[in-house]
C-alpha cells in the first residue's frame, strides 16, 4: 500500500489531527460570520516543520464544508507566498483566488446580490468580472474592494495567507483594512507565519495584531494525544496496517511531538501485515533520520554536543523568549548562553534578554543522530 506518511507535504484534511484549540477557534469565528456578519482572524505562529501548512490547509476545508450551513455560502482567497510580497501583488493574488472559487461555485456566485451584473462571462477560464461596468481605477486594492462590494449578499469570504513572513510592510498595514473596512461581507482572515510574525506586526503597524486579539496561535510540539492522531486518522481504509499503544508512545518519546520528525519516523516505521510496536519504531530511527537528514543536517553542524544539550533544554521548556534568569533555572550556563548566540540558536534583543531563533526540532534531530541522551517526560 502507499505509505500515508509523507513529510514532504502538508497533511490532507481527512487525516489531521491534533490543533483542537484553534479549530475550537474557526467554528466560533465562522458561527460569528454566519449569525452576527462579524469578521475577524486567526493568527498560526511556529518554527518551520510544525505543521503550520498543514494547519491552514485543515482550517480552508472545514469553511468549504461549512459553506452550505452558511447563508449566502461560503469563499476562499487563499495564497502561499514564497517571496517579498508587495501590498499590490498581495491584493492581485488575493481576488484572483477569490474569482478561481466564484467559478468553481458559479450558481452560488450568481445568486449573490450585486455580482451577477458584473459577470461579463464564463468559460473555461471561469467567471471574468467586468470592472469596467463599475467605473473605478483598476488599482488591485480597488478591485478587491470592489469584489467585496459587489459580494454583499456572500456569507463569509476566508482569506488565508500561508508563509506571511514574506508581507512586505505594506502589506501587512493592509491586512486590517481587509478586515475593518468592508462591511458588505464578514472576512475571516487566517494568517501562518514563523514565530516572529506577530511581534512584527506590532513593531511595524500596531493596530493590526488587534485583529488576532484573543486568537493567537503559537505551535510547537503535538502532546501524545495528539500525536496518536495524526499516526491513527491516516490509517482509515489501509486495511490491515496498525498502530499498538506502545509503537505510540515510541514515537512521542523519540520525536518529544515535533511534528515534521512525528511523520518522519511513522513513514520509516509504516509497515503492514502486523501491528506497529516499540521495537519497530527504535529499528526505524535511522531511517526516519535520513529522511529529515535533507533539511536538518545542515543546520548547527559545527555545534558541540554541549551546544546541542543546552539548546535541547530550551525546547523542552515549549518557550521562545527568555530572561537570563529562566534559561539558568532550565540548566543553561552562562557561557553557553553567549555560544547559543554566537550560533544564532539564540538572540539577544536586550541586556538579560533573548528570543530563540532556531527550531528546537533540529536539536531533537542531532540528539538522535549522535546518540545523545535525552531526558524522559
Amino acid at each position: 500500500m502507499v505509505n500515508p506518511y509523507d513529510p514532504r507535504t502538508p497533511a490532507d484534511p481527512d487525516e489531521f489531527g491534533g490543533r483542537k484549540a484553534i479549530l475550537q477557534s474557526l467554528h466560533e469565528q465562522i458561527e460569528n460570520a454566519s449569525a452576527l456578519r462579524h469578521s475577524g482572524g486567526i493568527l498560526i505562529q511556529g518554527f518551520r516543520g510544525v505543521g503550520k501548512s498543514s494547519l491552514i490547509r485543515k482550517l480552508v476545508n472545514i469553511v468549504e464544508l461549512d459553506e452550505t450551513k452558511i447563508q449566502g455560502g461560503a469563499f476562499v482567497a487563499g495564497c502561499r507566498l514564497s517571496k517579498t510580497t508587495s501590498d499590490s501583488e498581495f491584493y492581485q493574488m488575493i481576488t484572483n483566488s477569490l474569482l478561481d472559487d466564484l467559478s468553481k461555485k458559479q450558481t452560488l456566485a450568481k445568486k449573490i446580490i450585486g455580482l451577477k451584473d458584473l459577470i461579463s462571462s464564463v468559460g473555461v477560464s471561469g467567471i471574468k468580472i467586468d470592472f469596467d461596468k463599475a467605473g473605478l481605477s483598476k488599482t488591485p486594492g480597488q478591485k478587491w474592494r470592489e469584489l467585496l462590494r459587489r459580494m454583499k449578499g456572500a456569507g463569509l469570504v476566508l482569506v488565508s495567507i500561508d508563509d506571511a513572513d514574506y508581507l512586505s510592510p505594506e502589506a501587512i498595514g493592509e491586512l486590517k483594512t481587509i478586515v475593518e473596512e468592508q462591511k458588505e461581507v464578514p472576512i475571516l482572515l487566517v494568517v501562518a507565519g514563523g514565530t516572529e510574525m506577530e511581534q512584527r506586526m506590532i513593531d511595524e503597524y500596531s493596530p493590526v495584531a488587534r485583529i488576532f486579539s484573543g486568537a493567537s496561535f503559537n505551535i510547537s510540539s503535538f502532546d501524545l494525544e495528539e500525536t496518536r492522531e495524526v499516526l491513527l486518522n491516516p490509517l482509515r481504509g489501509q486495511g490491515d496496517a496498525s498502530w499498538k499503544e506502545e509503537g505510540i508512545k515510541a514515537v512521542q518519546r523519540f520525536t518529544k511531538g515535533y511534528p515534521f520528525l512525528v511523520k518522519c519516523l511513522a513513514n520509516a516505521s509504516y509497515s503492514t501485515g502486523s501491528p506497529i510496536d516499540e521495537k519497530k519504531v527504535k529499528a526505524s530511527i535511522k531511517s526516519a533520520l535520513e529522511i529529515a537528514r535533507p533539511w536538518l543536517d545542515n543546520k548547527l553542524r559545527e555545534a558541540s554536543d554541549m551546544d546541542l544539550q543546552s539548546f535541547y533544554k530550551i525546547g523542552r521548556s515549549n518557550k521562545t523568549s527568555f530572561r537570563t534568569t529562566d534559561l539558568i533555572a532550565i540548566g543553561i550556563q552562562a557561557q553557553y548562553m553567549t555560544r547559543l548566540v554566537r550560533l544564532k540558536i539564540l538572540k539577544s534583543v536586550s541586556r538579560g534578554h533573548y528570543d530563540l531563533v532556531e527550531a528546537p526540532m533540529i536539536a531533537y534531530y542531532h540528539m538522535l543522530k549522535r546518540q545523545l541522551p535525552m531526558e524522559e517526560d
